[in-house]
């Protein structure tokens, strides 16, 4: 993780896309989360929460990508928003880059 000077005196929480909280869950100011991270515990949200990061009572363990891009792309089409291969396939990639975890999907041009 890198910090940025925003140049802003107060800034709330930054939460990456597909980022679920629990109800209830309490956040607090300068909170960043990563995308597709799911924070479930009963203490505040605060600090850094890695991407794919499912954080639970129990501890965090990564969020397994199948059932993370199931979830996303059900999501998104609830809201009437078109998902495509192509942005399946970023997301694929972003899981691959922050949890080290390989996919074992590839295609043509895969970076």
């Amino acid at each position: 993780m890198s910090y940025e000077d925003t140049g802003l005196q107060f800034i709330g929480c930054v939460l990456g896309d597909h980022t679920k909280t629990a109800i209830t869950t309490r956040i607090m100011t300068g909170a960043m989360v990563g995308t597709g991270a799911m924070h479930a515990a009963t203490h505040p949200l605060e600090g850094w929460t890695a991407p794919f990061t499912w954080a639970t009572d129990a501890g965090d363990k990564p969020f397994r990508l199948g059932k993370f891009v199931e979830i996303a792309m059900t999501v998104m089409a609830r809201r009437n928003v078109q998902h495509s291969q192509a942005y399946a396939r970023r997301l694929t990639v972003l899981h691959e880059r922050a949890t080290g975890q390989s996919s074992g999907m590839s295609w043509e041009g895969k970076v």
